[in-house]
């Protein structure tokens, strides 16, 4: 029969006394539940169990405490409820991780593979993965405050957020899925890795399209948390300089915007001028950011009035790639609004169109150029 050891022996050294300045616990098996104790300096629990597989403290006081090789162990589940703890560090740990209505100043997870970390109703200064680890979930909900999410090298499966507030988000690596529920908020949100951010925002993308057969309530909020998170993601980018990645958030959070106001009017005139808007400042022009979206516009104007004059010159000339050659070189003219002398007036009115048309992609298109130049 294994001996039942007792944790809560105060501030003693816990285990074998030894010239260590700890409280040391390793491979003991403990009592599941721990409950208002303070422990100062280091707590260090390692290859440790208890009869159900769970670890229970409540209404603790700890300066640190260190858990190390969780899953080994056999503890399946450590929680926390009504603590205040300096710093709790988890090392080469695979257990579900619990925090309720307790204070937190740092919370490290180093070489861990959680399954899920559930937090409520805390309040918590900085939480932070180490590298070679992961974490499945990662649940926030019941109005906690949380300065500070780091991720370094760490994949977060599901990152959920509910009736919470985040001052800031940071991750060089990947967060497979961001949800923010009713209540969330989210002040600042960055990713570094130019390939991860593009599957993130692919992954938001493919949500969007999975509204399509969503109800009205159902589109609101999740465009309304969408635009949370691309708020969030366009002004840490700001603040870092990172103009690229910025006019990327900006083409997504203007286009989010355009479709939520189309949403919810209920104007059938005003739907209309928000699709109307959205195709000609997003698809056409890219929201005066993107400059291929201009180049594409340019050239499907050029093409659409040169098949045009390719059809009336056509009657005209004989040889079929003279009267194509014709009819791109009249068009690019007209669109560029190179004054020649045209001995033969093709299209009329029409040339004018053309010309108007040329004059105001040229423009939008030195804006976007001069944009980038001057940033």
């Amino acid at each position: 029969m294994k001996e039942v050891f007792d944790i809560t022996t105060g501030t003693e050294i816990i285990g074998a006394k030894d010239d260590l300045a700890e409280n040391l616990c390793r491979n003991k098996l403990l009592h599941d539940k721990i409950e208002n104790r303070k422990f100062s300096g280091d707590v260090e629990i390692d290859h440790c169990e208890t009869d159900s597989k769970k670890l229970r403290f409540e209404n603790c006081i700890f300066d640190n405490i260190i858990i190390k090789n969780g899953s080994s162990g056999q503890i399946e589940e450590l929680k926390f409820i009504g603590c205040k703890i300096n710093s709790v560090e988890f090392f080469r740990c695979s257990i579900n991780a619990v925090f309720e209505t307790s204070q937190i100043i740092s919370a490290k997870f180093d070489d861990c593979k959680m399954p899920k970390i559930k937090i409520e109703s805390c309040d918590v200064q900085s939480i932070s993965f180490g590298s070679k680890g992961s974490a499945e979930e990662l649940f926030i909900s019941r109005k906690c405050n949380i300065e500070k999410i780091e991720c370094k090298d760490v994949r977060i499966g599901n990152l959920r957020l509910h009736s919470s507030h985040i001052e800031y988000i940071y991750t060089d690596s990947s967060i497979d899925l961001l949800e923010l529920k009713e209540g969330a908020e989210l002040d600042r949100f960055f990713i570094e890795n130019k390939d991860e951010l593009k599957n993130f925002l692919n992954t938001l993308k493919d949500k969007r399209k999975k509204l399509r057969g969503g109800t009205v309530s159902q589109k609101n909020v999740e465009l309304r948390h969408q635009n949370v998170i691309m708020l969030a993601l366009y002004n840490q980018y700001a603040d870092e300089n990172r103009f690229k990645e910025m006019d990327v958030c900006l083409v997504i959070l203007r286009s989010i915007n355009c479709r939520l106001n189309r949403l919810l009017s209920k104007n059938p005139l005003r739907k209309l001028g928000y699709m109307t808007e959205n195709f000609v400042l997003g698809k056409m022009f890219g929201w005066g950011v993107q400059v291929i979206n201009s180049l594409i516009t340019s050239a499907a104007v050029i093409a659409l009035f040169a098949l045009i004059h390719f059809v009336k010159l056509r009657e005209q000339t004989s040889s079929v790639w003279k009267c194509m050659f014709l009819s791109a070189e009249a068009s690019v003219n007209r669109f560029f609004n190179v004054n020649e002398i045209d001995p033969m007036p093709i299209l009329g009115h029409f040339d004018t169109v053309e010309q108007i048309i040329g004059v105001i992609i040229l423009t939008i298109f030195t804006g976007v150029i001069a944009r980038k130049i001057i940033r």
